[in-house]
């Protein structure tokens, strides 16, 4: 893996991946702060290994809020990348 695609899709050395929690079909949270189960984790984990980094579970409690991490500003707490169903309302 080449430095620069590391560097860009996890910044801060880790992948920060954004799961939302309410979409039973992508992710199961874990028992007592352990880690999720479920496809989205199961491919965050294949990236991040890929990138040679590690990974950080960013939960959220619904989509909405998960895409509203799609316009922040990289310096800020929010994640790297992210898995969403689509939806034709949320295109909009």
């Amino acid at each position: 893996m080449t430095n620069t695609l590391s560097t860009d899709l996890a910044p801060r050395g880790v992948l920060r991946v954004g799961l939302n929690m309410s979409n039973f079909l992508l992710v199961t949270d874990g028992a007592a702060g352990g880690s999720p189960s479920g496809v989205v984790p199961d491919l965050a984990a294949q990236i991040a290994a890929w990138l040679g980094v590690g990974i950080e579970w960013m939960r959220y409690p619904d989509a909405g809020v998960l895409s509203a991490g799609a316009r922040g500003d990289p310096a800020e707490d929010a994640w790297d990348i992210a898995f969403m169903g689509a939806e034709p309302a949320r295109a909009n």
